[in-house]
């Protein structure tokens, strides 16, 4: 049997392909060897040519331009150092690009040089014949005819076979964790052209260049390579054999992978298995965080697709992640057809992969009014640069593509839209060469046309005695029976009543509800006693699908971003008091809130990076541990940011008698009302939250919304107050009633403050309105949510 088996590979050895097994039979002997072919000038100019062919016309970089002006002198002396064995390969260039949605994290890509461009590709092209045939038909990635929209289709059709039940899993670091020795292993039982393998194997040793250092972990293949894409299947080409035998159906798509049967605790079973043979046998391990157990009831992503109960739309993230790539397209486009080019090829990519699903067109939608609202500022920016005619406009804008809208008159009414609101403002006084004094009076009667402004839509009313009423189309105020205002109720958004003494008309209820004006008597502690408003129900199918997300992980997730976005605003309004270090003498407040900072994110990095377990209310608590944690640093900061100011020794809720509780819970009483109103209006039920457990008579939904709010519009209003030195006081009944007017005219300006918010200025008011929005349609299952971020 010896004797045979040498005999056998020694004949083998003598094929003129250099490759062994089932596939030797089917190679002529007059077919040219492997490394013949990679040293010929023609193969290697086929391949040259498709190096050229990964870029557009006119965006060649220098060095592959200067290749191509000496093609044929530069193609020889390749082919020439093949022939002589000379040819060594260079390190590639490695260069770390930022993460989608994760800007803090960098994945590594290598930039290969032309000549070793040229090499690989043709490498890539010789050896994926070979290697394609023996691929299971089960991967999908970086395959000629398959793809990640084949693997969508598949995982549709499993569904509707009645696999339901799922688990999937990313490989973590997958490209720079592959075990070298193991893939030249699977390489060498098919090729055995020396020359070829030890090509591949210097390239794969080569290491790369990084900060002018010479870099070699041992381990890994560059990403960027055009050889990458084939050595990352054959790394994982054991693994999917094993799959294969696991008795569940499964598809791989580059490092992510998803098995699918009718029974969870079978496809759970054949995860754990796939899990222990990835670690033992091909050296890797599975993206902690990546690990999902689902059914289609819950709803899984996979491939950026969510699946759920029988639709297929845009993940979250994904969705996510299209809004920051147009803005980013945006940031960095100096001119129209700069940005047309650039969107283009993004936007006909998203049609092409996610518009072959009808349930996703809602999305894309989205996705071209976000475009809409952020290129109407890119265009006043670059119409206040140089003069442009909006027909100037129309005609460089009408190329661009869009997500949804293609029919040619459709498309010019958007763009002309898009024009028109970019149109700059015409103003009669320029007040660039006035006097100094002539300017400052021109700013303060603005800044006083704006607090009048923001006084009519906000009405507080804080006199005993006061009554509203209605005359025509305007409020009246009246005091002790003389009136004191009208105010066009056109202009009106809030009436707060601050005084149980006042009165309000009939009429003026049911004008106000049919106008949508919101009116509410605040107690003694900010909340709202009483609301007056239309008769507003929550819809019904929007609590059903609150009540089913509440109750499985995917509601406990919501949670989870609920804290982590609350403890993220407190830690950027401690981070806004670190940036004037010079107002902050005395005490030890640069110490402690620093070390405070430090401690709420490594708790909003624990409390994102966690992994839950089965029973939910022991996670929902755990969360709520975790708050708290975050929640004690924090009141540190705020106690050392105030360490002049007597009484408060930390965070009081209920009975609190020191004047900083005191302020700040009648100020989130304030904002209970405000985000009581809006959440009623978008039709969600108060009474099921996800944070807070759905409890009888309790709003936890309303609870859950406030939190990403409390830090910007109420604790900051209260610490400028006690820091600007306004004057505020407590007795044994509370706040005195000229504080809670204070307190309440501060918050509300808060509210009406503009911050930033995915590049606009906005309102916070206006912003909690979009959360609410934004929260529905995470519920629906179209859009993830994602809490408001502080600006500090």
């Amino acid at each position: 049997m010896l004797i045979l088996h040498w005999t056998i590979l020694i004949a083998m050895a003598r094929l003129p392909c250099g490759f062994s097994g089932r596939y030797a039979s089917s190679v002529s002997p007059r077919k040219p060897h492997l490394f013949d072919r990679l040293c010929k000038v023609k193969e290697l100019e086929n391949g040259w040519m498709e190096v050229l062919a990964h870029y557009p016309k006119g965006h060649v970089p220098a060095e592959l331009t200067a290749f191509e002006r000496h093609r044929g002198r530069e193609l020889a002396r390749i082919s020439a150092a093949l022939h002589q064995r000379t040819y060594v390969p260079q390190p590639a260039a490695l260069v770390l690009i930022p993460k989608p949605n994760h800007p803090d994290e960098r994945r590594p890509i290598t930039l290969v040089r032309p000549d070793d461009r040229i090499v690989l590709t043709v490498l890539n092209r010789l050896l994926t014949p070979l290697f394609e045939r023996q691929f299971l038909p089960h991967s999908y990635a970086y395959r000629p005819g398959r793809g990640a929209r084949a693997a969508i289709e598949r995982v549709t059709k499993c569904l509707g076979q009645g696999l339901v039940h799922t688990t999937s899993g990313d490989i973590d670091e997958f490209f720079a964790s592959i075990d070298r020795t193991r893939l030249l292993t699977t390489i060498r039982r098919t090729i055995w052209e020396a020359p070829v393998f030890e090509l591949l194997e210097t390239y794969l040793h080569m290491g790369v260049e990084h900060d002018g250092k010479w870099v070699d972990t041992g381990r890994g293949v560059s990403q960027g390579s055009p050889l990458s894409p084939l050595l990352s299947n054959l790394a994982l080409a054991d693994f999917d054999r094993f799959l294969n035998q696991l008795g569940v159906e499964w598809l791989r798509y580059a490092d992510d992978f998803i098995l699918l049967a009718q029974d969870a605790g079978v496809v759970r079973a054949a995860f754990e298995r796939a899990e222990a043979f990835l670690l033992d046998n091909c050296g890797l391990r599975l993206n902690p965080s990546s690990r999902r157990f689902a059914s289609e009831d819950d709803g899984f992503e996979f491939l950026g697709f969510w699946f759920r109960k029988g639709r297929r739309t845009m993940s979250p993230a994904k969705l996510d992640q299209k809004r920051h790539r147009i803005a980013e397209i945006l940031s960095r486009s100096a001119s129209i057809p700069e940005l047309v080019e650039a969107l283009n090829e993004t936007v006909q990519g998203w049609r092409s992969y996610y518009g072959v699903s009808p349930d996703t067109r809602d999305q894309l939608l989205t996705l071209e009014r976000h475009l809409g609202d952020l290129l109407v500022p890119w265009l006043e920016r670059l119409r206040g640069s140089k003069p442009f005619s909006a027909a100037e406009l129309k005609a460089a804008l009408l190329p661009l593509e869009l997500p949804v809208t293609t029919e040619p008159r459709q498309k010019l009414k958007w763009v002309e839209l898009a024009v028109a609101r970019s149109r700059p403002q015409k103003t009669e006084t320029r007040t660039r060469n006035i006097s100094v004094a002539a300017r400052q009076a021109i700013e303060q009667r603005k800044r006083d046309y704006d607090k009048l402004k923001r006084e009519r839509e906000d009405i507080l009313i804080t006199k005993p005695g006061t009554y509203l009423g209605r005359t025509g189309e305007r409020l009246l105020i009246r005091h002790d029976g003389r009136r004191e205002a009208e105010i066009p109720l056109s202009l009106v958004r809030h009436i707060t009543l601050l005084t149980k003494a006042a009165s309000i008309s009939g009429e003026l209820m049911a004008e106000a509800a049919a106008r949508r004006i919101n009116i509410v008597l605040a107690g003694s502690d900010g909340r709202p006693a009483v609301r007056v408003g239309p008769v507003e129900q929550p819809e019904h199918q929007l609590s059903l699908a609150q009540s089913e997300l509440v109750s499985s992980a995917a509601g406990l997730d919501l949670a989870r971003t609920i804290v982590a976005g609350k403890i993220r605003n407190q830690a950027n309004l401690v981070r806004y008091y670190l940036k004037y270090p010079e107002r902050r003498a005395g005490g030890d407040f640069l110490a402690v809130a620093s070390q405070s900072v430090k401690e709420m994110e490594r708790v909003r990095d624990a409390v994102i990076h966690r992994e839950f377990g089965s029973d939910l209310d022991l996670e929902r608590n755990r969360l709520f541990a975790a708050e708290g944690q975050a929640a004690a640093s924090y009141w540190a900061a705020v106690r050392a940011l105030l360490w002049w100011k007597p009484g408060f020794e930390g965070r009081v809720r209920r009975g609190a008698g020191d004047l900083v509780n005191s302020l700040l819970n009648y100020g989130y009483g304030i904002l209970y009302s405000r985000a009581l109103t809006v959440l009623v209006r978008t039709g969600l039920n108060l009474y099921i939250g996800f944070l807070h457990k759905p409890q009888p008579g309790k709003a936890g939904l309303l609870y859950d919304f406030i939190e990403e709010f409390r830090a910007g519009a109420v604790d900051r209003a209260v610490f400028s107050m006690l820091n600007l030195g306004v004057e505020a006081e407590v007795d044994g009944d509370g706040l005195k009633v000229a504080t809670r007017h204070q307190l309440a005219r501060r918050v509300v300006e808060r509210l009406q403050g503009e911050v930033r918010y995915h590049g606009e200025a906005l309102s916070l008011e206006r912003i909690m309105e979009y959360q609410a929005r934004l929260l529905v349609r995470h519920i629906e299952g179209s859009e993830r949510y994602r809490t408001f971020v502080l600006p500090w």
